[in-house]
């Protein structure tokens, strides 16, 4: 549910039911599963240009064997921290932040298959996903459009992505990524793509911090050298100084964010001041609420997740 300024570009009052997920996961034995998740935008789909949306965000085999493990088949592309986790109870805010819409084109996914693994507190991915679509990318909306969802993609290039991370503090994790394509377009040159990003998630003591930038670097695509931004979360669980049981919490938290689709264009620029409060009478529930602005514009939204 959302209410907002009429600046913002949305209506006022707005209730929408912004998203639902079927996750559906085989374990074939210990090592083998397959793991999917179909998702359905905007609660129905009639046709092109009503708002909703149906995608197979996920749909691959899994193997994991403790140590390393591979996957093949629809996969999330392993830039940021909510690309790969992206269901509501995991960020603060009603709407997933505007960073993790543009900067890094969430949710973004395709065919392809990964390598990953685990050593002590060291964790790394390894990913090939099917290539962007060089004549989409714009100063407008980067990468946003350039997405192909695994519709007819094409492996030219192929879209890579190394990731990793460390969690050798209680309740830290820090990490980052770079992902790499040269996007091909239909008059047989391509536009590169170079996308680095870097973050970090402290959840311990009831204190919460995230951050999270990124920067993409473009070749090839005329006056559009770079997009980037960044966001950052800070907030307190004052659940149990109000009561709210031991499996509940109840964050009081702020953001900060600031995101640039063209870099040399300050038109595009959007600065984002967002202060809410996020009940969880549980981990997989949220009841949410924020206000604040968009470039001197009022937001007010109120929100309910999930994830099964």
């Amino acid at each position: 549910m959302k209410e907002t300024n009429d600046n913002t570009g949305e209506e006022i009052g707005k209730l929408d039911f912004h998203r639902f997920i079927f996750y559906i996961k085989h374990q074939f034995s210990p090592k083998w599963s397959m793991m999917s998740e179909i998702e359905i935008e905007h609660n129905m789909v009639y046709s092109v240009g009503d708002g909703g949306y149906l995608a197979m965000e996920q749909a691959h085999l899994n193997y994991w064997n403790g140590t390393w493990g591979w996957q093949g088949g629809v996969i999330l592309v392993p830039s940021g921290i909510i690309n790969e986790y992206h269901e509501p109870p995991t960020f603060m805010s009603v709407e997933r932040p505007e960073y993790d819409k543009y900067i890094i084109p969430t949710t973004w996914f395709d065919n392809g298959f990964a390598f990953y693994g685990s050593m002590s507190d060291f964790n790394w991915k390894v990913a090939f996903t099917g290539d962007l679509d060089g004549d989409a990318i714009s100063s407008s909306k980067a990468l946003r459009s350039a997405r192909m969802k695994g519709v007819s993609s094409s492996a030219t290039s192929w879209v890579k992505t190394i990731q990793a991370s460390w969690t050798g503090m209680e309740g830290l994790k820090v990490g980052g990524s770079m992902t790499t394509n040269d996007a091909p377009k239909d008059d047989g040159t391509s536009i590169g793509v170079t996308l680095t990003e870097f973050n970090g998630t402290y959840m311990a003591n009831n204190i919460y911090a995230r951050m999270e930038y990124g920067m993409i670097d473009y070749t090839d695509a005329g006056d559009l050298k770079s997009s980037s931004g960044y966001y950052f979360d800070i907030g307190y669980d004052i659940g149990d100084l109000v009561g709210c049981g031991e499996e509940s919490n109840l964050y009081i938290w702020t953001r900060l964010s600031t995101y640039s689709t063209d870099d040399d264009d300050t038109s595009t620029e959007k600065e984002i001041s967002l202060y809410g409060v996020t009940y969880k009478p549980m981990n997989n529930l949220s009841f949410k609420f924020e206000a604040g602005t968009k470039n001197d514009d009022d937001i007010m939204r109120v929100g309910l997740g999930y994830m099964f």
